[in-house]
């Protein structure tokens, strides 16, 4: 899978606030960008996130819900804390 971390990749959105019965598949650049897309979508909670890879590997969200940082490492910056005074 890592080395298909700089390969294109199919991203398609399936919104979690509306049913809809289509949902329109975008190419990202990357794998890299179309995880780092779907974890926010996952964590925010606004949408439920299917990947197909350059290999074709289709990676659902569940798979991406447990794999997803993990193979993002360092690209997902969590927002800093206020120091308490």
């Amino acid at each position: 899978m890592t080395k298909e971390m700089n390969e294109p990749a199919d991203l398609t959105l399936w919104p979690t606030a509306v049913r809809v019965k289509t949902a329109e598949c975008r190419e990202q650049p990357d794998l890299r960008t179309a995880l780092l897309i779907a974890v926010e979508a996952l964590e925010a909670g606004t949408a439920k996130p299917w990947i197909i890879t350059a290999a074709g590997d289709i990676l659902a969200p569940n798979w991406i819900e447990a794999n997803g940082r993990r193979l993002l490492g360092d690209a997902i910056v969590e927002d800093e804390l206020p120091m308490a005074a």
